[in-house]
């Protein structure tokens, strides 16, 4: 399993001192390096994906090596660079009932990506009771992914303003069945309790947002 940090600050980017400037979350993964899943979408997602070869087309728009996209809340910082991949094939959106409503109807991307590339929806079966749930995504058969529900504060634009609707904020635990190594990834604004913490004793390698300076730009590999 590769992973690529395309950007680390939850907040607007800001430059740092004798640093270039950081861009906003988003990471990208890949079970062979030539197929890239992306970790949520950030504003600057055309500016990460031309400063990483790995992720550029080959023969244009439509040959692009980003395959699917799972959202790990509807946070406007996590999910406005999807606008900028309007132009490729059709998205295949990973989300939960929750943040897909949340893009419907509070702030209704899904609807113009319709007009451009359109969006194959995957439900994301993290809801009501189901604070845990498996799920795969096509074209990456050897990651196993979790997805575990969070506690954070909700988009201005939804409907709920609590912070313990279940779905609107995920982190994911990712395991290569080939490898047999595992990553927990868990971006800002999301809030750990125990419970999620539990998983995170049974990663390999743990992200969490905004933690270093240094780690844009990093590629890891498991």
């Amino acid at each position: 399993m590769k992973v690529l940090v395309l950007g680390s600050p939850s907040g607007p980017a800001a430059p740092t001192q004798g640093t270039a400037q950081r861009t906003q979350s988003s990471v990208a993964l890949s079970a062979d390096g030539v197929s890239w899943l992306l970790l949520n979408a950030s504003p600057d997602i055309g500016q990460q994906i031309r400063a990483n070869p790995a992720l550029h087309a080959q023969q244009g728009a439509t040959d692009t090596p980003v395959k699917a996209v799972v959202l790990m809340d509807a946070q406007i910082e996590h999910v406005a660079g999807l606008l900028s991949l309007r132009d490729g094939p059709p998205l295949e959106l990973h989300a939960t009932p929750c943040v897909f409503e949340d893009l419907r109807n509070g702030l209704p991307l899904l609807q113009t990506l319709q007009h451009y590339c359109g969006v194959r929806w995957h439900l994301v079966p993290v809801a009501g009771e189901m604070r845990v749930a498996p799920f795969r995504v096509a074209g990456f058969e050897s990651l196993c992914f979790t997805a575990i529900a969070t506690q954070g504060p909700a988009p201005a634009y939804a409907t709920y303003r609590d912070d313990h609707t279940v779905g609107a904020h995920i982190a994911l635990y990712i395991e290569d069945s080939v490898s047999g190594q595992s990553l927990f990834y868990s971006p800002g604004p999301a809030r750990l309790g125990e419970d999620e913490l539990a998983w995170t004793r049974e990663a390999d390698c743990l992200l969490f947002d905004a933690a270093l300076d240094a780690a844009e730009g990093m590629e890891i590999e498991l």
